[in-house]
């Protein structure tokens, strides 16, 4: 199939009164029709919140990755939007995974893994970073001069078959990116790149190596910078805790110290970001100092998929948004009472 944003757009118009209603959220986003998962390019854009996600709009369950797109002025109560991206071209025709936002210059960009499978030798598969750029925060044109990213850029030592899920940030004039990664003997890590333009992409260094907590794998990796301490958001592959239990998806909340003269991060301590059994693939938008605010899949890949199986015809939510903040050396997460007050800056 060729699989077109006219086409995903269209799709979507004409069959999503099909939707079943009877456990469709009233707060938590779902998407209108088909699959969704990971949440991608939370951003505040003309003081709107804006949310993209992994989106399959054909069937209730994943296939070829879409971006799709909403957004809201509380958190609470969501306008659908045309899909952002779909996997048109040759680099990324397996699939737009996951990726971030960031505005810059009132346009706003994002950066995306571009999938390209190989269904005969897993070893073939390959994932790339790719941008693509708004000036309205809605039609999105895709950078010439994509992939910005490639396995000619990955450190050596590292696998070229897993390399995703890039997150953006600023600091100090310079935009960085960390991605999700593993060494070549399934070891989890993640890398970081700067640029000063979102354009041209260089690799800096593994700026947070591999311990056991990573698992075997990293994906949807977040560096929050607070004044007095960093902290990492992560999902880990395979974690084998110390009783010897397997978990095979889990989000981690890291904290620790960067040291920026030799870009790594140094951990101090670690924590489940939630208890429950469905959260997975958090991602953050900074509000302002010592303020973000985390949006998560309400869902993992073992769960039990009642949507689906009753034809629905949708599947997956995100979380509720939630507010982290740093507050006398003390990390704090927080629905608050009122959701406006998150976005509010």
């Amino acid at each position: 199939m060729l699989y077109t944003i006219e086409k995903a757009n269209e799709f979507i118009r004409g069959n999503k009164e099909t939707t079943g209603k009877k456990f469709y959220p009233d707060y938590h986003f779902a998407p209108p029709i088909g699959w969704t998962n990971d949440p991608n390019g939370v951003v505040i854009f003309n003081n709107e919140l804006h949310l993209f996600y992994q989106h399959y709009p054909y069937k209730a369950e994943h296939g070829a990755m879409h971006w799709g797109h909403a957004k809201s002025k509380e958190g609470l109560h969501w306008q659908d939007l045309p899909v952002a991206l779909a996997p048109d071209q040759d680099y990324d025709k397996g699939g737009v995974f996951s990726g971030s936002a960031i505005e810059k210059d009132g346009k706003l960009y994002v950066m995306y893994t571009g999938h390209l499978p190989d269904e005969t030798d897993e070893t073939k598969t390959r994932q790339n970073q790719n941008i693509a750029i708004s000036e309205d925060g809605v039609n999105f044109k895709k950078y010439e001069g994509n992939p910005v990213l490639t396995e000619d850029d990955i450190p050596a030592g590292t696998s070229v078959v897993d390399f995703r899920d890039p997150k953006i940030f600023e600091k100090d004039g310079i935009y960085y990116s960390v991605i999700g990664s593993k060494t070549l003997d399934n070891k989890g890590q993640v890398i970081l790149y700067h640029s000063e333009d979102l354009l041209n992409w260089e690799y800096v260094s593994v700026i947070f190596p591999y311990n056991p907590y990573l698992g075997t794998m990293v994906e949807c990796p977040d560096l929050l910078l607070f004044k007095d301490k960093a902290v990492f958001i992560l999902s880990a592959m395979d974690y084998v805790d110390e009783k010897g239990k397997v978990h095979s998806h889990i989000s981690w909340l890291i904290e620790g110290e960067m040291d920026w003269e030799n870009f790594e991060f140094q951990q101090t301590s670690i924590k489940e970001m939630d208890n429950g059994m469905d959260f997975y693939a958090p991602q953050t938008v900074k509000l302002a100092e010592e303020r973000y605010l985390a949006i998560a899949w309400m869902q993992n890949w073992q769960a039990n998929r009642p949507t689906y199986e009753l034809g629905h015809n949708w599947f997956g939510q995100m979380t509720l948004p939630r507010m982290i903040t740093a507050k006398d050396g003390e990390l704090q997460q927080k629905v608050p009472l009122k959701i406006f007050d998150l976005i509010k800056i």
